[in-house]
C-alpha cells in the first residue's frame, strides 16, 4: 500500500468508527499547483507537519498525532537507529516536542497498527 493510500485508509477508518472525533489531515502528499503549494507553506508553522492530528483529549493526553510511512525503513536503519535525513530529523523533533506537551505521537507503517493505536488511545 502506498503512503497516500494508507493515509486515506486511516482517515476513512476514523470517520467511520469515530464520526464525532475532530481530526486534521495534512495535505502535503496531494498534487497541487506550485502557487497552491506556496500558499500552503506560507500558512504553516516552521516545524515539520505531521500527517494526522486527532483533536480529542483523553484522561491522560491532549491528543493523538500519527506520522504515516509506508515502511519502517523510511524512518529506521537496519540497526534500529533513526535515519539521518533532514526530513526525518525534523519530524522526530516535532514528535519529541509534542510528546513533551502531553500528546501521543507515533509513526505508523500499516493500517492495523494505526487502528490499534487509535482504538487504544480513544478507549483509555
Amino acid at each position: 500500500m502506498t503512503e497516500k493510500k494508507l493515509h486515506l485508509a486511516i482517515c476513512k477508518y476514523i470517520k467511520l468508527q469515530y464520526p464525532n472525533i475532530y481530526f486534521l489531515s495534512d495535505p502535503s502528499g496531494l498534487r497541487m499547483s506550485i502557487g497552491m503549494a506556496m500558499q500552503l507553506k506560507q500558512a504553516r508553522s516552521n516545524h515539520a507537519q505531521l500527517d494526522i492530528v486527532m483533536l480529542e483529549p483523553n484522561s491522560k493526553y491532549n491528543g493523538l498525532i500519527l506520522e504515516v510511512k509506508k515502511a519502517e525503513n523510511q524512518v529506521y536503519k537496519k540497526n534500529g537507529e533513526f535515519r539521518s535525513s533532514e526530513h526525518v530529523k525534523k519530524q522526530n523533533e516535532s514528535i519529541e516536542h509534542l510528546r513533551n506537551k502531553a500528546y501521543v505521537c507515533n509513526y505508523v507503517f500499516d493500517l492495523q497498527e494505526a487502528i490499534e493505536i487509535i482504538d487504544t488511545y480513544l478507549t483509555k
